[in-house]
């Protein structure tokens, strides 16, 4: 765990580098990049312990050269989700958030579609949020975004939520781990 957390922390420190501006012919600066902050929310849908729950989230960020994008991001269940423990009906609390990184392809045209993740953490526990129950969560993910107008976007995503180190009784980290569809909208270019 030491290890992927330092070499984690070295490539997060190394992405600057890329964002350099290249002078194209000795005279002349490159242009300089638009649209580089985004500040957005997420519906995410999914299962948990076999039922479908919702999911909110919001993320910012911003691009560090024309196709890196680097920012942090959380979601929260958004429904009751109950689990039977010695015949009480009790509700699943879970939230993560973490480091988001992504890779966009044609960034400036009417469509993009980008491929990113999240790496960090979370908790889960019944009933109400305490941080007894800490989990590593790591997400895969690839979206299709449309530009509705100038500073505006939605996109459409799919992916896969991994999640490790849950300790509560009648979830696994196999119940938490699964496939999500993702629904984003998002404030580019300020």
């Amino acid at each position: 765990m030491k290890r992927l957390l330092i070499l984690f922390i070295v490539t997060f420190l190394s992405l600057p580098i890329f964002a350099q501006n290249v002078e194209a012919d000795g005279n002349n600066p490159a242009s300089p990049m638009k649209n580089n902050i985004e500040i957005g929310a997420a519906i995410l849908s999914t299962s948990i312990n076999g039922q479908p729950v919702t999911m909110l989230g919001g993320y910012g960020g911003r691009k560090i050269s024309e196709n890196i994008f680097i920012g942090g991001g959380g979601f929260g269940l958004a429904n009751n989700t109950a689990v039977t423990i010695n015949n009480q009906n009790r509700f699943l609390k879970f939230a993560y958030g973490g480091v988001i990184l992504g890779y966009s392809e044609a960034p400036f045209d009417i469509f993009q579609y980008r491929l990113y993740t999240l790496i960090g953490g979370g908790t889960i526990d019944y009933d109400k949020y305490t941080f007894n129950n800490l989990l590593f969560v790591s997400e895969l993910g690839i979206s299709g975004e449309i530009k509705v107008v100038e500073h505006f976007r939605t996109a459409l995503a799919i992916g896969y939520r991994s999640v490790h180190g849950t300790e509560v009784e009648k979830i696994s980290d196999a119940n938490l781990s699964n496939f999500f569809w993702s629904i984003h909208f998002k404030v580019v270019g300020f």
